[in-house]
């Protein structure tokens, strides 16, 4: 259109073979262009864009028309008249027959894509006009005039080829879920092959063409051995691009395999964890229920008796062993029913019960501990909330069997959507690189669970240490939260 305007038939000419593109291809290809994109961008801009797709139909059909009829109905030089004569031009100012063919096409296929029961419709026309483009193009690539312009009659401009063909691929892109876009776009191995071999199956025949060609035109061979060769040539590479695209699908497969493997293991693993749990709940409240009440009334009997045995102080001495005896293993009962699973946990959320747990345990381990929580009133879903529990009973026991430590700092957080677990020690600590040992030693078992159970939840654990500088672990989960019921919050306090 500038080309046009301005009076610059360079930029209306891009091969400078004389047949240039007219200004009403132009206009009519501006105004599909603009449709598409304010279809893009706007769905309330689908009137506009209804006006700009119904002038360039309006244009091409009309063209067609005066070419299948030979009427002139004088639409050809209304805005920029064309002297007669030029090349590829029916008359003067007429756009060609391809590009008249192309554009009703086009814009046939944007008006059908407002109406939800045409847009398969709307696909094959858009594939038709990029075909039509196409089949210009490739008269320009091998230099045959007569692919896109009749001697003496009409012909289309190479870069009206090029437009109307990026115009119908944005067309046919703007109903994805049908033609080709569909096939290209699939998730599966029949989306993939077709992803994988739609260039190669458009380029390597223009390519072999182009070769044989070169060599005619070079007289490098005469035309039955050009023939064979193109034959050959094509067998060759298609059986080629067939093999690396089978290798390519195979290689698909098995990956598909090893995540539809990993994703049952994960899915076994959160079904034992799950049964693993409900029977800690189950045996913690056996426990707690039964055994518990009968320590805890084995020990004020002996209360009682310690009383009326105090006239005979040998007898009260014993009695005072066994009661202390019977006060150490009710003591350790309800710690194990408390490592077992904790009340609390369901009841008042992970921050109070890891409060409650580090400080019972440093209370039975003797090391100084200190626990700081960051959760801001929130509470975690319930297989986080669970999970992070044992993590941090695991890093506790390893700190109790292997650290030799006399500090530790357990740090719960939850910000950005995620929930953050560190527990640091000032222990003997270990080589990093030497961590897999420790990964198959006594303890090492700890650390792996510690890792499986934040893959579970879709985190991950970071374990860093060196040798007399302790060791740090640290667990990341990506997970939302919700306001804490206010009873929760006010015995947490």
């Amino acid at each position: 259109m500038t080309g046009w305007i301005a009076g610059m038939p360079e930029l209306a000419d891009l091969d400078f073979n004389g047949i240039s593109i007219k200004f009403n291809t132009s206009l009519a290809m501006t105004a599909a262009g603009l449709a598409m994109l304010l279809l893009v961008l706007s769905r309330r801009a689908g009137p506009i864009a209804s006006v700009l797709s119904g002038l360039t139909l309006m244009i091409g059909a009309l063209t067609l028309f005066e070419h299948i009829t030979g009427i002139d109905l004088g639409i050809d030089n209304v805005i920029y008249p064309e002297p007669p004569g030029m090349p590829g031009t029916s008359a003067p100012g007429r756009m060609g027959l391809p590009a008249a063919l192309a554009l009703s096409l086009l814009a046939t296929a944007l008006l059908l894509l407002g109406i939800t029961h045409k847009r398969r419709l709307a696909s094959v026309l858009a594939t038709f006009a990029f075909f039509v483009a196409g089949f210009s193009l490739s008269g320009y690539f091998f230099d045959a005039d007569l692919l896109y312009a009749f001697p003496l009659y009409t012909g289309i401009a190479l870069q009206t080829a090029i437009m109307l063909a990026v115009l119908s691929v944005g067309a046919a892109c703007l109903a994805p879920e049908y033609g080709f876009v569909k096939a290209m776009s699939r998730p599966d191995r029949g989306g993939m092959m077709f992803r994988l071999t739609i260039l190669p199956a458009v380029l390597i025949p223009y390519l072999i063409g182009w070769l044989i060609i070169y060599g005619f035109g070079g007289k490098y061979f005469d035309a039955a051995f050009g023939a064979a060769l193109r034959s050959v040539a094509e067998i060759v590479l298609f059986v080629s691009l067939l093999w690396w695209v089978s290798i390519q699908i195979s290689r698909s497969e098995v990956r598909e395999a090893e995540v539809r493997r990993a994703r049952a293991e994960n899915e076994n693993y959160r079904r034992i964890a799950a049964a693993q749990e409900s029977e800690r709940k189950r045996i913690s409240r056996d426990l707690h229920d039964h055994i518990g009440q009968e320590v805890t009334s084995l020990r004020l009997r002996l209360e009682s008796l310690l009383i009326a045995l105090r006239s005979d102080p040998k007898l009260a001495d014993e009695a005072v062993k066994v009661r202390q005896q019977a006060a150490k293993v009710d003591a350790e009962l309800s710690m194990l029913v408390w490592q077992m699973r904790p009340d609390l946990l369901d009841n008042e959320g992970l921050a109070s019960t890891l409060d409650n747990f580090v400080r019972d345990w440093a209370a039975s381990s003797g090391i100084a501990t200190k626990f700081h929580a960051g959760l801001n009133g929130k509470r975690l879903p319930a297989e986080v909330e669970t999970n992070i529990y044992r993590i941090a009973q695991e890093a506790l026991n390893n700190v109790l069997k292997h650290a030799s430590a006399k500090q530790v700092a357990v740090t719960l957080n939850w910000q950005h959507n995620e929930a953050t677990l560190v527990v640091e020690d000032d222990g003997v600590g270990f080589e990093a690189e030497l961590e897999s040992i420790h990964l198959t030693g006594a303890g090492g078992l700890g650390l792996v669970g510690i890792r499986e159970r934040a893959a579970l939840l879709g985190g991950a654990a970071e374990i860093e240490s060196s040798p007399g500088g302790g060791t740090a672990v640290m667990v990341r989960v990506p997970c939302d939260a919700k306001p804490e019921p206010y009873a929760a919050r006010s015995a947490a306090g």
